[in-house]
């Protein structure tokens, strides 16, 4: 087979039993003992992973006389093979089961700016699919976000995107960045502010475990300037409400502070050189299976926060 001319099958297209056939080839290394416990014969199952492969476009196992082992392009499969198996069969079971034993509890780390501003509705819309499972929620800054998701203390998070090569992130949001504060502070300024000119003001700014604040940081000493940190929490609705009452300038996301009532005294600019765009996504283990209920909840997330779109900006 060569890749480059094999015709690669549309997902429709793709048989269930040929992943069932994969996976337990893969799992137990045999064409024969997967034919045994698939009760089809080893040359059946050897032709259901041609099949597979030739859909595919790509060789998943490396056969020999002695053994059979994944290829590269077949270990990142298998997690996907395992994945939609999973889900198909937490479908029906759902299925098969009364409204009353859909019961059980996800465990979700979120950053608290996201817990305030869309948890709730998020919350509110599964709990009509899924009134029997509990929801477990950790508002948590994003290095401990990050720790919690990669040793699965908890199921998902809800985090900003930074580099972690055992985490999966799926990109929900890109949230650019604004300066909220008083007319005082921010005189001269009508719609957008400098980094450079924000460094000097007396800045209202997230604690330094969040990446926010590390990108931030980042962005600053790249242009050799040193902010001028007068307050710092974790909570930002803390800092905005600051900000509200004249005691710094608050740099925080646009999905905070973009449907608030602003008094007439309070001015909001976005941040410019550079223009700062936090990311927000799903986070989760790379390779993670997810059982029936924390699919819907993934569902809805992404339904609810929309598709991302093209944003120009340093992505924090």
């Amino acid at each position: 087979m060569k890749a480059s001319t094999a015709r690669a099958a549309s997902p429709t297209s793709v048989n269930l039993k040929l992943l069932q056939s994969f996976v337990l080839v893969a799992e137990l290394g045999s064409f024969k003992q997967a034919g045994d416990r698939l009760h089809r014969s080893r040359s059946a199952i050897s032709m259901q992973i041609r099949a597979l492969e030739d859909q595919a476009g790509v060789h998943l196992l490396e056969r020999s006389s002695k053994q059979v082992a994944l290829t590269p392009e077949g270990r990142s499969f298998l997690a996907c093979a395992r994945r939609a198996i999973d889900e198909v069969n937490a479908g029906f079971a759902q299925l098969r089961r009364p409204e009353a034993e859909r019961r059980g509890r996800i465990r979700l780390a979120c950053s608290p700016s996201v817990a305030a501003s869309r948890l709730p509705r998020l919350l509110s819309i599964f709990e009509q699919d899924y009134p029997f499972v509990s929801m477990e929620i950790r508002e948590l800054p994003s290095a401990d976000l990050l720790e919690a998701v990669r040793s699965a203390q908890v199921d998902l998070g809800i985090g900003t995107v930074v580099e972690n090569p055992d985490i999966d992130f799926e990109v929900l949001l890109d949230d650019r960045l604004y300066a909220l504060g008083s007319e005082s502070l921010l005189a001269g300024y009508t719609s957008i502010v400098r980094l450079r000119d924000l460094a000097s003001m007396p800045l209202l700014m997230s604690v330094d475990s969040t990446a926010q604040r590390l990108q931030l940081e980042q962005e600053a000493a790249r242009r050799r300037l040193t902010l001028n940190v007068r307050h710092e929490c974790i909570n930002a609705y803390t800092l905005v409400a600051m900000a509200l009452e004249g005691l710094g300038v608050a740099i925080q996301p646009e999905s905070i502070i973009g449907a608030l009532p602003l008094p007439p005294r309070i001015r909001r600019l976005r941040v410019v050189q550079p223009e700062l765009v936090r990311q927000m996504a799903l986070v989760r283990r790379r390779g993670q299976l997810l059982d029936a209920a924390t699919t819907r909840f993934v569902e809805i997330l992404r339904s609810e926060f929309g598709q991302p779109h093209t944003s120009r900006g340093h992505r924090i």
